[in-house]
């Protein structure tokens, strides 16, 4: 994958609008404004900025109106002084951001098509409980640990139903039954999914989640 995605927690191409308060672990990419109330980003970064490439804590090409505070270097596109970084040799420049988030975008929407196409090995079920999928006769040759979760598709005058591509009003051509349950994840009682019930992920290969996410015009 490449690295002008993975150095970030989240990479945004348009605007991002959060609540008060907001913490990120890590660093981000934000193609638009950032929209904020006293924000803290890059929270897990302590080390000092001795190489611009690695340390950024973010990187905002539109304007804010937030209180920012970032660990690690922050390069910015319109000047604001309510952005600040209190790590050692770390600083704020307000400059062409260097980062191009068409070519970022292209590439994620291409490793996204390719990481939609493999088939799940594990699900989670509505307890919240991790399953490692076991099919007679199919062999899954993957370098990852993948959960895929339902989605719901419009279908015009049909039945919404579960699909995994939306084509044609085409059924899911992965089984229902390999799906995971999002009841625990996403609908649970606790204010946030914490994991899987007293068990830990997968951690051979990388634990990827595929998310279908339909836009309609």
């Amino acid at each position: 994958m490449s690295e002008m995605l993975t150095q970030f927690n989240g990479i945004f191409f348009n605007d991002f609008k959060t609540g008060r308060d907001f913490r990120s672990q890590g660093p981000l990419s934000i193609g638009g404004s950032f929209i904020a109330d006293n924000a803290f980003l890059n929270q897990r970064n302590q080390l000092s900025c001795t190489s611009e490439s690695s340390q950024h804590g973010l990187i905002l090409k539109g304007a804010t109106n937030s209180s920012i505070t970032v660990n690690g270097l922050a390069r910015i596109q319109v000047e604001n002084s309510n952005i600040t970084t209190p790590l050692d040799k770390c600083s704020v420049t307000t400059a062409d951001t260097r980062y191009d988030f068409d070519l970022a975008k292209s590439n994620a929407i291409s490793m996204s098509r390719h990481l939609a196409d493999m088939l799940p090995n594990w699900s989670i079920d509505r307890m919240g409980i991790i399953v490692k999928l076991v099919a007679e006769g199919i062999s899954v040759k993957q370098p990852y640990n993948v959960f895929t979760m339902p989605a719901k598709c419009g279908a015009g005058p049909y039945q919404a139903k579960n699909y995994f591509a939306c084509k044609e009003n085409k059924e899911c051509e992965t089984p229902a039954q390999t799906l995971s349950d999002g009841h625990a994840m996403f609908l649970g009682r606790t204010s946030r999914w914490t994991g899987p019930v007293e068990q830990i992920y997968p951690n051979d290969n990388l634990v990827i989640f595929n998310v279908i996410i339909f836009y309609y015009y």
